[in-house]
């Protein structure tokens, strides 16, 4: 389970940023929780595409007329 999950179990809406990485795990898992895990072994152009990615979905969600569905 990730490490807010049992937030999702409350019906607390959720939203998953899924990276994709190689068979090798050669990516970011190789760092994920470990003393290398740091901003700076990520790709920045690829850190800009997220935040603008994500920016945009909150923008969305936030001007919804109606609340997310909990179920």
């Amino acid at each position: 389970m990730v490490d807010n999950g049992y937030l999702g179990d409350l019906g607390v809406p959720m939203l998953r940023n899924l990276i994709e990485d190689n068979e090798s795990n050669d990516f970011y898992f190789t760092y994920h929780h470990s003393a290398g895990d740091s901003m700076y072994m990520m790709n920045p152009e690829d850190m800009d595409d997220n935040v603008i990615a994500i920016a945009s979905i909150f923008y969305l969600i936030a001007d919804l007329d109606k609340p997310l569905p909990r179920d």
